[in-house]
């Protein structure tokens, strides 16, 4: 029940000279509203005084404590017209809002909207809204702030329940009502349609790309642990590579003036040893080993092959003289300070992916720790009574092993993701809500199979909306298979939190997987694309099509001249989606596009489109 008042502001009204029709207008308005029950309490009619206006706010607000106070009247331009003034000076706090709500309303109806000054806001636990003062404009507008001024009151009023139950709708994806309204344990309540609007794949697509978008996360960490992660920023190098010139051959640094002919060794330079730095006179020679610093003065390197020995001391240690055979060129087998890697060059740009080649190239440039894209953690339950864990000895009666939840770990831990295993949920609104809970508490997505459709358990998306305000994004796709397949959002503790919740039967749970999750699962990752890569193969068969766009699974084989270009897809038998051997074999999901009358197969050699899993 909404307490309310009425208050008519009209200086004619009040004395006499005219009829209010303008707040008995309101008051069958609110009367007649069916869905929230209104109770006039008070009525009047007083002038255009502001003090006066003032004063009735204040007594129906903090005296009366109405939950409603709607004004007609003294909106407009005219000298008289202070109900705006007087309203602000008693609020709170505006809501302007409600006001702008009203506005847009009027002014698909006529332009003179634009003249009015209606104010709305709060007084303690009262809103306060300003209507005009014509019948047909203060009910007109009355009808557009009403669409909120409930919840606002519950607001107002701390009434969590009805809080609740609003945000409940609010929060689920469409302009339906929520599956499972009320109490989900009385099977014949439950709806007989779906009310999740079906969309396509590349608008539910749409929907996670953007959900994901302010959920990637950079952290520095060391270059070891970096393997597989995507680089957030450009990484350049610390220090010269060679940080001095360095010998690129076992051999002898010389003086290139000198020519070819007879050297004296006078000593040696070798890697990370004895750098020589007394500068050695023509004819002179130093021995040096690849990677030393060239020294002494030293312009090249010959290599020891094109060398000769001449004079060694007795014992063989040292050599004394040699012979060049061939003329050095100045710079020859010597590479210069920073010729493979320069001070502040990048070693890896931002948005690639580091594999040991990287690792190696960041530690020879000094970097320790790279800044990289958190790779989300991911936590993977089954629902079901039917299905047990393959731990289990043997089956029990009308009991399967649960296969989605072995094969989704397998599949995202795979692609490098680390992956929490929450075991198998009951068909039981509680269980699923504390499996769920621990998933929430743990990872940054929640990857579920089962109870999604239109079963009399599957309450999946009730418990979502219910017991963790969670948002449904999508609650149908249309494809084949997993046209379930459900995208839901929640705050956690502060934490925004994915829900990919995919369908039971095994093909669905792995194809809506590789179509969505893991999509959302890269981009978070850091990858610049969702899916690893699409391809066009030709048909090895004619295909009916279904009504659905449908993704089947198919080997790839090379294709015959003259087509050699394009692979050749071969369906691997059987396509119902509770079929997982139809994806064992499978390489490739091809796409193809829902049946119309005027198109209802493809032909043996027709191109699609695939996705590589």
């Amino acid at each position: 029940m909404i307490r309310c008042g009425v208050l008519t502001v009209s200086d004619r009204c009040s004395a006499g000279g005219a009829e209010d029709k303008s707040g008995p207008a309101l008051i069958k308005l609110l009367e007649g509203q069916k869905k929230h029950q209104y109770t006039i309490e008070q009525a009047t009619v007083i002038p255009d005084e502001k003090s006066q206006i003032e004063a009735v706010l204040k007594h129906w607000s903090d005296d009366l404590h109405l939950d409603l106070v709607l004004t007609t009247g003294g909106t407009g331009f005219a000298p008289r017209d202070v109900t705006p003034e007087a309203t602000k000076s008693v609020l709170d706090s505006e809501a302007p809002g409600i006001v702008i709500a009203m506005m847009t309303a009027s002014l698909s109806i006529t332009p003179m909207a634009m003249l009015s000054r209606s104010v709305a806001g709060v007084r303690g636990q009262t809103l306060i809204v300003n209507l005009p003062g014509s019948p047909k404009g203060a009910s007109e507008n009355a009808e557009t702030a009403l669409r909120a001024i409930p919840h606002a009151v519950a607001l107002l009023k701390g009434d969590i329940k009805n809080v609740e139950k609003v945000h409940q709708k609010l929060h689920c994806g469409c302009s339906h009502e929520p599956e499972h309204v009320g109490d989900i344990t009385k099977v014949a309540h439950r709806p007989r349609k779906s009310p999740y609007p079906m969309i396509s794949v590349n608008a539910a697509l749409k929907i996670i790309y953007t959900e994901v978008e302010s959920l990637q996360k950079a952290y520095k960490m060391p270059i070891h642990l970096a393997l597989g992660c995507i680089a957030a920023e450009d990484a350049v190098s610390l220090c010269n590579i060679p940080p001095y010139a360095a010998s690129v051959k076992d051999g002898y640094a010389v003086l290139s003036a000198d020519g070819a002919g007879e050297r004296q060794v006078v000593g040696d330079v070798l890697a990370g040893g004895n750098l020589q730095m007394k500068l050695f006179q023509p004819g002179e020679c130093l021995r040096i080993t690849t990677g030393a610093a060239v020294c002494g003065g030293a312009d090249a390197v010959v290599q020891v092959e094109d060398t000769e020995l001449l004079l060694s001391t007795p014992d063989g240690r040292e050599e004394l003289k040699i012979n060049i055979i061939d003329a050095p060129q100045k710079g020859q087998d010597i590479r210069p300070v920073g010729s493979d890697l320069a001070i502040g060059q990048v070693v890896v740009e931002r948005g690639n992916e580091i594999g040991p080649a990287q690792v190696g190239a960041l530690a020879s440039a000094g970097v320790k720790t790279i800044l990289t894209y958190k790779r989300p953690k991911i936590a993977v339950l089954s629902t079901g009574n039917e299905i047990q864990d393959i731990s289990s000895p043997s089956p029990g009666p009308f009991v399967i092993y649960d296969s989605n939840r072995p094969t989704l770990i397998a599949l995202l831990t795979q692609q490098g993701f680390q992956v929490e295993d929450l075991g198998i949920a009951k068909d039981d609104p509680d269980a699923i809500a504390e499996t769920l809970k621990k998933g929430f508490a743990s990872a940054d997505v929640v990857v579920s199979s089962g109870g999604v459709s239109m079963g009399e358990k599957d309450f999946l998306k009730h418990i979502l909306i219910t017991k963790f305000l969670a948002k449904i994004h999508f609650g149908r796709v249309n494809m084949k298979p997993g046209k379930p397949t459900t995208f839901a959002t929640c705050d956690f503790k502060g934490q925004k939190k994915l829900v990919f919740a995919l369908p039971g039967n095994p093909v669905s749970a792995t194809v809506t997987c590789h179509l969505f999750a893991l999509p959302a699962l890269r981009v978070m990752a850091g990858f610049s694309s969702g899916y690893s890569r699409e391809i066009t193969v030709q048909l090895a068969e004619t295909i009916t099509l279904d009504s659905r766009p449908e993704y089947c699974r198919a080997v790839l084989e090379r294709a015959p001249v003259p087509t050699k270009s394009v692979p050749v897809a071969h369906l691997t038998g059987n396509q119902m989606s509770s079929r997982l051997l139809s994806l064992q074999s499978g390489s490739v999901l091809i796409e193809l596009p829902g049946g119309t009358k005027e198109k209802g197969t493809l032909q043996r050699g027709e191109l699609v489109k695939a996705l590589l899993i």
